[in-house]
């Protein structure tokens, strides 16, 4: 019998595209939840394998929770000013409450995905940190987290300290850099470089479009699960119907039942899939913006120190001309002037210092980003694609056996 329908499979070419190599692959499994309520947690296996070609040989295994996933990523962004930190899983204190299995294989997966993007970055995978974290015993790892909060601690004081001087200049930075033009109220002569907040512009308008293309690929998952509810329900009525006929309509009856219990179950598979290689994918596509996004806060709250650090300088420069003019003037007062002067001076070059390595930084931070996601993007739709032509296929199979048993 000569075949009345061409259902040929589209060859799925993943992996088509240019992926990222590293030296390591690192699994995160086998979570075990501990305690109950509010205090209850997770505990993971972090597994490292270093990779040779095709063979992959046992680095390391740890014990993490996702505190230490969190202690890790804010070094991580501490340390490394300018870098883009790949993303963590957003805390959510209603599922966390919950613990449900489903929230706990998703952010397993997300912690995974988390710790391999950092150890692929180019300027993360050879750090200290990420090695501890990777290597540490359970007793090694406290004693380092309790030196970088010990640490951090210290930094937040310095911070307040220049807060409280950034308060006697009468500045914040929202009054002091210009969100959209990136120049400074305190000196017209600081400003951000335009091709970068070009850059800037088009990031903050594509984290709200791949949002909704995120809400959008989270609807079609839903609508897929909803589908094969409908299916399963119209095979049941039609099973029903066919018990009230004898005859040869009892029997197609019979078979539509069966043709559309398949077709509920590829559907429900479909649902499945869609989250994981569609929904899944594109939510961590939004991650990684927000992460740009916040090393792009970093910036302007460095722009901000430097304009504001050059106007301090300025203003104590004019009170040592003052002095100088007024007759009578202690010469001691002037030397506590000048005194300042050097002060506000290293605080410029500080500052100015910063910014230029912020700014250095992030010229190849931003380029890379913007290379990988143009390519993940690509590479997911092209798989979207796939799957669907090869779903659908899957689909007249059944609804062709079917016109096949019927004739």
């Amino acid at each position: 019998m000569a075949a009345i329908h061409d259902t040929t499979r589209v060859k799925d070419h993943r992996g088509d595209f240019p992926q990222h190599k590293s030296e390591f692959l690192i699994e995160v499994t086998d979570p075990v939840k501990q305690g109950e309520g509010v205090a209850a947690y997770v505990v993971y296996k972090v597994n490292s394998y270093l990779v040779e070609g095709s063979v992959q040989k046992k680095y390391a295994q740890v014990t993490r929770r996702f505190r230490d996933f969190s202690s890790l990523y804010d070094r991580l962004v501490d340390k490394n000013k300018g870098l883009i930190v790949p993303a963590l899983p957003e805390k959510n204190a209603v599922q966390k409450f919950s613990m449900s299995t489903e929230f706990i294989e998703q952010r397993r997966k997300a912690l995974q995905t988390f710790i391999n993007k950092a150890a692929i970055h180019p300027g993360l995978k050879d750090t200290a940190e990420l090695r501890e974290f990777l290597q540490a015993d359970d007793q090694t790892w406290a004693i380092e987290v309790s030196q970088w909060q010990n640490e951090a601690s210290a930094y937040a004081g310095q911070l307040s300290s220049a807060v409280q001087w950034l308060k006697t200049l009468s500045y914040s930075a929202q009054s002091l850099v210009s969100s959209a033009t990136g120049r400074t109220s305190a000196n017209d002569d600081i400003t951000e470089d335009p091709e970068y907040l070009k850059i800037r512009e088009y990031i903050t308008g594509l984290e709200s479009k791949l949002g909704e293309a995120h809400r959008q690929a989270k609807h079609l998952a839903q609508r897929e699960q909803e589908m094969s509810a409908a299916l399963a329900d119209f095979g049941e009525a039609a099973d029903a119907l066919g018990r009230f006929d004898d005859g040869a309509l009892r029997t197609t009856l019979s078979q539509l039942h069966t043709k559309l219990s398949q077709l509920a179950d590829k559907s429900r598979h479909r649902s499945e899939q869609l989250t994981i290689r569609l929904e899944a994918p594109l939510k961590e596509m939004s991650r990684t913006l927000k992460a740009a996004k916040k090393a792009m806060d970093g910036r302007a709250n460095s722009l901000s120190m430097f304009a504001m650090a050059k106007s301090d300088l300025e203003s104590k420069k004019s009170r040592v001309s003052r002095l100088e003019s007024i007759p009578g003037t202690k010469p001691e007062k002037i030397e506590e002037a000048n005194r300042e002067v050097m002060v506000a001076d290293q605080r410029l070059q500080n500052a100015q210092f910063g910014f230029k390595q912020i700014k250095d930084v992030m010229k190849d931070e931003l380029t890379r980003v913007q290379r990988e996601r143009a390519l993940e993007l690509a590479q997911l739709l092209r798989d979207f694609a796939v799957d669907q032509a090869n779903y659908a296929a899957e689909q007249a199979d059944v609804w062709y056996s079917f016109i096949e048993a019927v004739n």
